[in-house]
């Protein structure tokens, strides 16, 4: 009988949750303040060209970015089953300007996501 290494299950998980994920969320860049600023975007299962549906924007952690916020959460599953969309936007240096005064404009980068999601 053949022997499977953690190691080799550990990295088939990833692997396998990678392509999930992969095949239900794309990744967009949006030019905000001459800064290309990146997103993920995830579409609901039942997604229907002709209806309305509201938008998520699930922000991650300090050190973290969007590609491990939308594993870390599994807010994709929750989305199906609630039939919305959910963004996955990225900081600049994994990280969200908090001071209002100076660096990185990130709540005009919101703002300018959700005007460019088309739902």
């Amino acid at each position: 009988m053949l022997k499977v290494s953690k190691m080799k299950k550990t990295i088939f998980t990833l692997s396998a949750i990678f392509i999930v994920i992969s095949a239900f969320s794309q990744e967009f860049t949006l030019i905000h303040d001459g800064l290309a600023r990146t997103y993920r975007l995830h579409t609901p299962a039942g997604y229907n060209a002709d209806s309305l549906y509201p938008l998520v924007i699930n922000m991650h952690g300090l050190g973290s970015n969007a590609f491990e916020q939308e594993i870390y959460t599994a807010f994709n599953d929750v989305a199906d089953s609630g039939d919305f969309f959910v963004a996955y936007p990225n900081g600049i240096d994994e990280t969200w300007n908090i001071s209002s005064t100076t660096g990185t404009d990130d709540v005009g980068f919101i703002s300018a996501l959700i005007d460019t999601i088309d739902l």
